[in-house]
C-alpha cells in the first residue's frame, strides 16, 4: 500500500494503492472532537430508537 499526501486549507487528499487499484481519499476537517462522546452519543440514542419502536 502506497500513501501520497497533500494538504490544502483543512482538506487532506490522498492516494491509496490497495492490491492494485488507486483510490482517492479526501477527508475535511471538522475542529477538534471528542470521538469517544460522539460514539456514545451515538450508541446511547440508538438504542433508545430501538426501545422506543421495538421492530417484533
Amino acid at each position: 500500500m502506497q500513501s501520497n499526501c497533500s494538504r490544502k486549507e483543512r482538506i487532506t487528499v490522498r492516494e491509496e494503492l490497495i492490491d492494485g487499484k488507486r483510490y482517492i481519499v479526501v477527508s475535511h476537517y471538522a475542529g477538534k472532537k471528542d470521538f469517544k462522546k460522539i460514539i456514545c452519543d451515538h450508541a446511547f440514542r440508538q438504542t433508545l430508537a430501538e426501545t422506543d419502536h421495538p421492530t417484533n
